[in-house]
């Protein structure tokens, strides 16, 4: 099955215990537990797709306290010949030993997820950060776990939020989640499939303009939010309630602009348009439902 990721080209997230499962888990430490531990890291080390973790949600069930955790990274290192990055599913934990792991794991569901996410990457500098399960669980043939948002639309905005926030972000879908498995999605009813395109033109986005490389934070329009190079190239979230986007370029009214609108759920651009920047710029959503992303680069 890893391979088979690995050829996909899909990172494997392997979470070594998940304590709420009805598993006849060892005891924790035991000779019967190491014995386990051993087994996976040495079985899964050497596939070059392969993401550790701990503990799905490691100290909520009272298997273990933080020393466990701790003495778990430590043998995962020693084992782990391919130095594979290592994280833990339970942010109480990353929040107070940043230095232990190699990546963020945040599971936070609230509704103005902006906001909360760029305060964890304010609190958390230096570490990539990644929002584990941000509460979306879109919806398939099966009810698993609904979370608190279930449509596709819904998923994806909280993906994107996260992503404006310099953050990364994780899609559920409950056709392969817990007990449910559909090995062939292509055979589901249209409807019933996830949305995957939705998150394939995220990716090609990301890729294009580097976003990851990107300024996150300033306040360079009237409402929705931004990434920038520190120089010309702006991009903002748009979000669907809003018709218009006020920009802020301050110094540069006067040099010439061109602005693109990008629809997230087609992965299309829906409109180009170039002109001389005001000293108040305005630009119009382009009609249709759901948030857009808009990017303005300005010439020198």
């Amino acid at each position: 099955m890893i391979d088979y990721l690995d050829r996909k080209g899909v990172a494997a997230h392997l979470m070594i215990y998940v304590w709420n499962k009805r598993v006849n888990w060892a005891e924790p430490g035991s000779a019967e537990d190491d014995r386990y531990f051993d087994h996976v890291v040495k079985r899964y080390q050497a596939f070059p797709n392969l993401v550790w973790d701990v503990s799905k949600e490691a100290l909520a069930y009272g298997r273990n306290d933080v020393n466990y955790i701790h003495g778990r990274i430590e043998r995962l290192r020693r084992l782990d010949a391919y130095d594979r990055l290592v994280t833990v599913h339970a942010y109480n934990y990353c929040r107070r030993f940043p230095e232990k792991i190699d990546f963020i794991s945040a599971q936070l569901w609230s509704s103005e997820l902006y906001s909360v996410m760029r305060k964890v990457w304010q609190d958390m500098p230096g570490k990539p950060i990644l929002n584990i399960e941000h509460g979306g669980y879109e919806r398939g043939p099966y009810v698993v776990f609904e979370g608190n948002y279930t449509s596709p639309e819904a998923c994806l905005e909280r993906a994107w939020q996260c992503v404006f926030a310099g953050t990364y972000p994780t899609h559920y879908w409950q056709g392969a989640a817990w007990n449910v498995i559909i090995p062939d999605m292509a055979s589901l009813e249209p409807a019933n499939r996830p949305r995957l395109d939705y998150y394939r033109h995220m990716s090609a986005f990301v890729r294009e303009y580097n976003l990851g490389a990107m300024k996150a934070g300033d306040k360079k329009s009237a409402s929705g939010f931004c990434l920038h190079d520190g120089a010309n190239l702006m991009i903002f979230y748009v979000p669907k309630e809003n018709s218009h986007i006020d920009v802020r370029t301050k110094g540069k009214q006067g040099r010439k602009m061109t602005g693109r609108w990008f629809n997230p759920y087609n992965g299309e651009y829906e409109a180009t348009f170039s002109g001389v920047l005001p000293q108040w710029p305005r630009y119009k959503k382009p009609a249709g439902d759901g948030f857009r992303i808009l990017v303005v680069e300005i010439e020198e």
